[in-house]
């Protein structure tokens, strides 16, 4: 799964993935904790979402399905997870082109799937219940063509073209499990430039995750697992606080574990560079 792209202008992020049943988009729940500049995390959650909607359809994109994608959720099995969204207008698969092709075409869609993430998880949940209708959620989808996620993540995102991506090959090669000064860091990200283009924001990324998978041999650096595939790049300190990519301020994690991480129930000190655990905060030694 990739990071965390900011949708343009909004305080709105996704992350992207694709396993066995396709691609997917992870948005981010809305949250109380509040960014270095003072916003509340991701609190343009809805205009976020509308946008996001809005820029698959032009990708003659459709949602295949929906789910709760919390820590707490994914406890549950996939159909208590998914949004069942009560408008007849709206079956899944969602061809997005024939909803609209501005953002406020994309509202209903939006508000029909804030209403159906409330009752997920609920004991005994009631008619017209309460509760949160901004959580994380994973959105199944399809495009017309074969978009790769880098496409995605640039029209997404509405970052800058091609031409701005390394070109580098993230192959760990015949160094894998070594990194040294032969293999210099991947260069730091100016966080102010966010705005301005999301795709010179994470410059560096691929740089960085090379330079992990080698450092680490290709296996995660708290579980000691692989394969390759499922393992991805992780920053201590988070990259949207610093666009710092050395190698010594990342980690290489399974992503049920980056989960954990991106959830705060999992976190690493910096300074002890020990495993902490929530709520018990069990602590493990990194590599043990």
């Amino acid at each position: 799964m990739t990071d965390e792209v900011r949708v343009g202008e909004w305080n709105a992020h996704f992350s992207l993935g694709e396993y066995d049943r396709g691609k997917f988009v992870i948005f981010h729940s809305r949250g109380g904790d509040t960014t270095p500049s003072g916003e509340k995390r991701n609190h343009q959650y809805a205009d976020g979402l509308e946008t996001i909607l809005c820029r698959l359809a032009g990708l003659n994109g459709s949602v295949k399905d929906a789910l709760v994608d919390s820590v707490p959720a994914r406890k549950l099995e996939e159909e208590e997870r998914r949004l069942r969204l009560e408008s007849r207008r709206f079956t899944y698969p969602i061809r997005l082109g024939g909803i609209g092709r501005v953002k406020d075409d994309f509202k209903a869609l939006r508000l029909s799937m804030g209403k159906a993430q409330i009752p997920v998880g609920q004991a005994n949940p009631r008619p017209n219940p309460k509760g949160d209708s901004t959580k994380k959620i994973r959105i199944y989808i399809d495009t017309a063509d074969d978009v790769g996620l880098d496409e995605l993540e640039r029209v997404l995102g509405r970052r800058e073209g091609p031409s701005d991506l390394p070109q580098e090959s993230e192959s760990a090669g015949e160094d894998a499990g070594h990194a040294d000064s032969s293999h210099p860091d991947a260069p730091d990200d100016d966080i102010t430039q966010r705005q301005i283009s999301a795709r010179k924001v994470r410059g560096g990324q691929p740089m960085f995750r090379r330079n992990l998978l080698r450092a680490y041999g290709e296996k995660c650096s708290i579980s000691g697992t692989g394969p390759r595939g499922v393992l991805e790049a992780v920053h201590i300190v988070p990259h949207a606080e610093s666009g710092i990519n050395a190698l010594d301020n990342g980690l290489l994690l399974r992503a049920d574990l980056h989960n954990l991480f991106d959830d705060g129930l999992l976190r690493i000190n910096p300074d002890s560079l020990m495993v902490e655990l929530s709520p018990n905060f069990m602590v493990l030694t990194i590599g043990s």
